[in-house]
């Protein structure tokens, strides 16, 4: 009999895949209450604020089920088992199965030939890869949303009539997801690159998700307290998701495109531009290194674009130039007169 000090470890990637996949899960679910609050309630600040909550949260669920399966690849990959998703023992009397004859298993054969999705999941596993889809999913999802945050008419001298406790529940929801994002956001930065090679992204993009919910709570609350000036911040909020997750989605679809293989590991497609402007640093250069990560462009070592950097300056200052001299002729029509003007005195009349 095996004692807990010499069962054998488990590997990173089942643990990886097992906590990325509930949180997707939880995740998903506090987006379907957002969803169904936003559709329950009549007011329509409050609404906004369920909207906008919605939205964030089915892109993180996107994210997590993508990085989820990336550590199932490779845990497959690696030919360990997967843990399951709630570790609970059964008792052996309720863990017996009856058994099924071969007979059984050929007839059911032609059966489920016929069936849709075990032909589909194939198909999405050997050409496109489900990373891609869960991102595309949640990211479209989440930009539906968002446009409809977006559209929605927004004018301070309809929110006089409401009540205001009404945002109470939605900014209280709104301070608690934000706070569980900075958890998952201090989880990641302890994670070893090695072992997780895209925690680094999800660290990233979790703090372009803390600020997309903490954006609209505070706002939320500042409405509760008379400060209708803040209004327009849940449209600022609803247009960083809607960049965010169109990003994200044509990250997805020019992934899907691309050339997948089953054998070796794809670059993961979650990379945002957008959420590592928010990480500090030279834009330029993270730009650079994505292009050379992602499409195999070194681009610093090319002489037409040193040149370009070189000629940018003196012409970026010969256009400055040219405009400043060009304001200084007018054109006069036939029926017309113009005046000269030195300093703003007129000099002559012709």
């Amino acid at each position: 009999m095996k004692t807990p000090a010499t069962l054998p470890p488990v590997p990173a990637d089942c643990r990886h895949e097992r906590q990325c996949r509930g949180g997707s899960l939880l995740t998903m679910l506090a987006a379907l209450c957002c969803l169904l609050c936003s559709l329950l309630l009549a007011e329509w600040p409050a609404r906004l604020l369920w909207l906008s909550h919605a939205a964030t949260l089915s892109l993180l669920s996107g994210l997590l089920n993508a990085a989820s399966s990336r550590a199932g690849w490779r845990r497959r990959r690696q030919g360990a088992a997967a843990l399951p998703l709630i570790p609970l023992t059964l008792p052996t009397g309720f863990g017996i199965r009856p058994l099924r004859s071969a007979a059984t298993g050929q007839q059911n054969q032609p059966l489920r030939r016929l069936l849709l999705w075990p032909r589909l999941r194939r198909l999405i596993s050997r050409h496109i890869g489900w990373p891609v889809i869960w991102q595309a999913l949640g990211s479209l999802l989440a930009l539906l949303l968002s446009v409809l945050l977006v559209r929605a008419e927004l004018s301070t001298g309809l929110i006089a009539d409401i009540s205001r406790q009404s945002l109470l529940l939605p900014a209280m929801c709104g301070l608690l997801a934000a706070f569980a994002g900075l958890l998952l956001e201090r989880k990641l930065a302890q994670e070893n690159t090695a072992d997780w090679p895209e925690a680094a992204l999800l660290l990233t993009l979790s703090r372009a998700i803390i600020f997309a919910l903490l954006l609209p709570t505070l706002c939320g609350f500042g409405l509760m307290l008379g400060l209708d000036w803040l209004l327009p911040g849940l449209r600022l909020a609803g247009y960083w998701i809607l960049l965010l997750s169109a990003e994200l989605l044509l990250r997805a679809l020019l992934s899907g495109f691309g050339p997948h293989h089953r054998q070796q590991a794809s670059p993961p497609a979650f990379n945002s531009l957008l959420a590592s402007l928010m990480h500090g640093g030279n834009p330029a250069h993270r730009l650079r290194q994505q292009l050379q990560q992602g499409l195999g462009l070194e681009l610093r070592h090319s002489w037409a674009l040193r040149f370009l950097g070189k000629a940018l300056r003196p012409l970026a200052a010969c256009l400055l130039l040219c405009g400043w001299l060009l304001s200084s002729i007018s054109i006069i029509g036939t029926d017309q007169r113009g005046i000269y003007q030195r300093f703003g005195a007129a000099v002559a009349v012709w």
